[in-house]
């Protein structure tokens, strides 16, 4: 299983920084569009898809739903083995990141409704 952020500016590298030092995990790989002039995203993407094994699982998580970056992944989705889930928050990637599970469709629609409910207004809980 490998897992792709893929964001605006540089927050796909500030979220694997992160998702790393909780986790030790290496198979988690940033895209941060849009910080060079010659940035090609969707051959970015394509040239990091490349990269891995056909048979391996791909997540590509992306930032906003009808930004560039998921407009872009979704020009691969017709390969089965690549999911994309956007609107992500960093409780979300770690869930996926560090499951024993195998992920599949129910697994992806559980792990973002549980997600949903890491976001709250502290003040209101205090």
């Amino acid at each position: 299983m490998k897992f792709i952020i893929a964001t605006h500016g540089y927050l796909a590298k500030g979220y694997v920084s992160s998702i790393k030092v909780l986790t030790q995990k290496d198979n988690i790989y940033a895209l941060n569009a849009y910080v060079d002039e010659d940035f090609d995203v969707s051959q970015k993407i394509k040239e990091l898809l490349d990269t891995f094994d056909k048979s391996e699982e791909v997540i590509i998580f992306t930032d906003i739903m009808s930004g560039s970056m998921t407009q872009n992944v979704s020009k691969f989705l017709d390969d089965k083995k690549i999911h994309c889930i956007t609107g992500i928050n960093l409780p979300l990637i770690l869930e996926f990141v560090l499951t024993g599970e195998k992920i599949d469709e129910a697994f992806i629609e559980n792990t973002i409704e549980e997600a949903r409910k890491q976001i709250m207004y502290i003040n209101k809980l205090i």
